[in-house]
């Protein structure tokens, strides 16, 4: 197997849509296009990466992220990985820290050795400050994103474990439910009954950590799922609407054309 591509500090696979560079960080603005697969590659710095819209899934080998939006993603250096498309794509900002000895020697090195994912409200917060900082910069904005930068790292390393500061068990019960019956009708009050919780507390808590609603994010799977199929299988267009659980292939048509803006058949073919 041949040696990933390992990115130099301030290149992303996407395209590029702002950069500040500080002392002590490049920060940079991604767009990743809709359904683009990204092959296996590392970078040489390690970053932080707050997903501002859309979704990926990054896989590391042994074991995947799902990069939703209002997630940080941490990506130690040359840690090789792969990004699996979303049919939405999605944006981002990265965080790249251009002094890899910032925590030489400190006890939280360890942390940061491994990918980590964290989802909570405060980190959507920082990326819209971040945002702002990018699109208008000032003379603060250098030192405020390097404030932006290390309050991130300090969130990260103030949660007991990796998982204190995600999404709460029966929420991730839920999308885990949703990953698992792609093909079957789900209701918010059938789920809710399902997972013991109030319909309105259901659909309010999974918009607020995932940043979608249940309906749109349960279309997503299935039309990533078409795009995996359509891309990889011979299978019938008809089948696997049916198998994703549309009602017709009418129906499914018009919802993949509506995500991804050609038809099933035409995506099939390019």
């Amino acid at each position: 197997m041949s040696a990933p591509e390992l990115l130099p500090i301030g290149v992303f696979k996407g395209q590029a849509l702002n950069r500040l560079e500080t002392p002590r960080f490049v920060v940079t603005q991604n767009k990743i296009d809709a359904n683009r697969v990204i092959g296996r590659h590392a970078h040489k710095h390690d970053h932080l990466t707050f997903v501002l819209d859309g979704a990926y899934r990054e896989n590391f080998g042994i074991h995947e992220l799902d990069c939703v939006a209002s997630s940080l993603i941490w990506v130690p250096k040359q840690e090789e990985h792969t990004d699996l498309p979303a049919a939405s794509g999605a944006k981002t900002i990265s965080i790249e820290l251009r002094d890899e000895g910032l925590f030489a020697g400190h006890p939280v090195r360890g942390f940061f050795e491994t990918p980590h994912q964290l989802i909570h409200p405060r980190l959507h917060t920082l990326a819209g400050e971040l945002t702002k900082e990018l699109h208008q910069p000032d003379f603060a904005s250098m030192l405020t994103v390097e404030s932006l930068a290390l309050e991130a790292m300090a969130f990260c390393l103030r949660s007991d474990s990796p998982t204190e500061h995600q999404i709460p068990k029966w929420l991730r019960d839920v999308r885990e439910y949703l990953h698992a019956h792609l093909g079957e009708a789900a209701s918010l009050s059938g789920l809710a009954a399902q997972f013991g919780v109030d319909p309105s507390h259901l659909a309010k808590s999974f918009k607020s950590w995932t940043g979608s609603t249940i309906g749109d994010y349960a279309r997503r799977l299935r039309i990533e799922k078409a795009v995996e199929r359509l891309r990889r299988t011979d299978d019938p267009i008809s089948t696997i609407a049916y198998d994703l659980g549309f009602s017709d292939t009418a129906h499914f048509t018009r919802t993949f054309t509506h995500v991804m803006g050609v038809t099933p058949s035409r995506y099939r073919r390019h």
